[in-house]
């Protein structure tokens, strides 16, 4: 879902492209395959791939079972051996934690929050986040692998696979379709069409 929202999103491609080539430029990525320190490093990487998380939650709905005896949820009475979730991808919506355009793609809501010298807003958005992968001691344990995995496979894709926006129909409007041509220095791929999914009304540097 990462590179759905990479590709159908062309100043977010464009501004990790080039923050990638940048950082391959000046020698803070090993080439073919960077760690995941060095990855670490990218902050509109790490944007990019929390916004698509929360975009496309892979998990929607963590249960627990709650225990024999009846119990009381923010102050519901659940009767016991009920299974209690939460509705993950609502969570991931909300306007209280991500803003007013938390329905749409926007990477650069994590970095905005990044620099707000309270923390509080981040640190909100953060744990809203973590639901994906469980609570306390339910939490996944391979939380921290996967997210390795997902930056060391980015980076090496974004430096091997170039894109380029072949036509846009309606690129002004938040649905649209666009024609894209991948190629490496070794090949190039058919092009395929994808729906256009962004907010026109953001601001991309």
């Amino acid at each position: 879902m990462v590179m759905l929202c990479l590709l159908t999103c062309p100043p977010a491609y464009m501004a990790v492209q080039q923050e990638i080539d940048a950082a391959t430029a000046s020698g803070r990525l090993s080439y073919p395959t960077a760690t995941d320190v060095e990855a670490r490093a990218l902050p509109y990487l790490e944007a990019v791939l929390c916004e698509a998380m929360r975009m496309h939650p892979p998990s929607v709905s963590p249960s627990k079972l709650s225990p024999v005896e009846t119990d009381s949820v923010c102050g519901f009475s659940v009767p016991g051996g009920t299974q209690v979730g939460a509705n993950v991808p609502g969570v991931l919506q909300s306007e209280a934690v991500y803003g007013p355009d938390a329905g749409c793609f926007r990477p650069e809501r994590w970095l905005e929050a990044a620099q707000e010298e309270d923390g509080h807003r981040l640190s909100r958005m953060k744990s809203s986040l973590d639901l994906v992968f469980g609570a306390g001691k339910f939490s996944c344990m391979g939380k921290a692998i996967a997210y390795m995995e997902v930056r060391k496979l980015f980076v090496e894709v974004r430096q091997s696979i170039l894109v380029q926006w072949v036509s846009a129909n309606n690129v002004n409007s938040s649905c649209g379709d666009l024609t894209l041509r991948l190629s490496t220095a070794r090949s190039r791929f058919t092009s395929s069409r994808l729906p256009l999914w962004w907010c026109t009304t953001s601001t991309y540097g």
